[in-house]
């Protein structure tokens, strides 16, 4: 492994981004996924499968599993 002074990187920031890593990369994951969900609403809602009044979906594209 190469050490990050044989490369001209200073050792302290190499330390501060490894330090700040974990944080950031948990924040992208809370991004994925909370947008995943709601990009899903929003499309259903365009498509006039979704109702946000009664918080359902409509069930007429058999998305929906059947009462059989």
């Amino acid at each position: 492994m190469v050490a990050p002074a044989q490369i001209g990187l200073p050792v302290e920031g190499v330390g501060f981004i490894a330090g700040i890593d974990p944080l950031l990369d948990r924040l992208r994951t809370m991004t994925n996924v909370a947008s995943d969900p709601t990009v899903a609403t929003l499309v259903g809602h365009l498509n006039g499968e979704v109702y946000f009044s009664s918080g359902s979906w409509s069930g007429t594209t058999g998305a929906s599993p059947s009462n059989d």
